[in-house]
């Protein structure tokens, strides 16, 4: 029987020392921390930084925490007022009354991001975003623009998991990810290794993504810079936060779809916004990779936005708004092998979103 495997405290505690080392980001050291602690379980899992080529293909968040003795509840309750601020934004702008700064109630940026103290959007135009952004990661809406777009686009979600049984049947975290499981997705429920989305996470029970379907995936810059270009920068804004939270809530108390839950309580109370589902499905073809530009169309992750590039003083998400507002900006590598920088990646979506208008 295999048995989890794990990465040892003192390599994760050294990943983490030298991550935060080399990663200036532009946000605030909470927020950071919590970005560092997914690389370093990200890391564990491929053999990398500190880890010297040796996989620990079942590490999770709870492991890291620990390992940096840090209280793992409390890493997760931080987690979830992050969301709640966004879904206090939510219900503001619904009522009218949100400010025109993606701010919580004391003025604080949301996610501890400084530029949304100065970013002026259109409160509506960022509920927009929010369903735009919250839905398209969704396997229904990914389905949707596969059939209508006639695209091949890979999908999938997270669900609670039991790691120990999990091990015992052979499976990883990484098979999890990288397979396609939708098929085998009701035995995995009657082994009891995934388990009711509403089992609350820690310990043994950890929030991990189960991949659906193969095939290429799809590009948040694409989609942020796409729904900028179309609607507005609050809606590129709004679909931001959507990959924000999507990020983030894989490591809260409980499991739960927030940013899907969010989409589809915003088009409930706010109809009058106007998003409709062939806006889904088109914003979610725009934002997918196409096979000869799987290895170079830049999907940023979190920590990838917001790092500063000591060089020009820029983040990657302050480029994408400085382009949709037709403002200065640096030149900037997005990261992938062969690089496309950030002024090749406005062309092709500049580029994307002329030739396939909203039908």
């Amino acid at each position: 029987m295999r048995r989890p495997q794990i990465a040892p405290p003192e390599q994760i505690e050294r990943d983490f020392r030298e991550s935060d080392a080399r990663t200036p980001l532009g946000t605030t050291w909470t927020m950071k921390r919590a970005l560092l602690e997914i690389a370093v379980a990200s890391h564990a899992h491929e053999g990398h930084g500190a880890f010297a080529g040796r996989r620990y293909v079942d590490t999770t968040e709870d492991h890291v925490a620990r390992a940096l003795g840090l209280d793992a509840l409390l890493e997760r309750l931080q987690r979830q007022r992050w969301i709640d601020e966004v879904r206090a934004y939510v219900e503001a702008a619904i009522q009218g009354k949100a400010p025109r700064f993606a701010v919580n109630e004391i003025g604080s940026p949301l996610f501890g991001i400084g530029m949304f103290r100065w970013l002026d959007v259109e409160p509506r135009d960022v509920l927009k975003g929010l369903v735009l952004g919250g839905l398209r990661d969704n396997p229904v809406w990914r389905r949707k623009a596969q059939e209508k777009y006639r695209i091949e686009i890979g999908y999938g979600e997270a669900h609670p998991v039991d790691i120990e049984k999990m091990a015992a049947a052979g499976l990883s975290g990484d098979r999890l990810a990288h397979e396609g499981l939708e098929g085998s997705l009701e035995d995995l429920r009657r082994k009891g290794i995934v388990l009711p989305d509403d089992t609350p996470l820690g310990g043994d029970v950890q929030s991990l993504y189960i991949r659906y379907q193969t095939g290429p995936g799809a590009s948040d810059d694409a989609a942020v810079l796409a729904a900028g270009l179309l609607y507005g920068v609050g809606t590129a804004l709004g679909c931001y936060l959507a990959d924000a939270i999507d990020t983030i809530e894989k490591y809260t108390p409980v499991h739960a779809d927030q940013d899907d839950q969010l989409a589809q309580m915003i088009r409930e109370r706010a109809p009058d916004l106007g998003v409709t589902d062939d806006m889904v499905t088109h914003l979610t073809f725009l934002a997918s990779t196409p096979p000869d530009l799987l290895d170079s169309l830049p999907d940023s992750t979190m920590r990838r936005f917001l790092r500063l590039d000591s060089a020009t003083d820029q983040t990657i998400l302050e480029s994408h708004f400085l382009f949709l507002l037709g403002r200065p900006y640096d030149t900037l590598e997005m990261g992938r092998h062969p690089l496309m920088n950030n002024e090749a990646l406005y062309a092709y979506v500049q580029d994307t979103v002329n030739q396939h208008p909203l039908a």
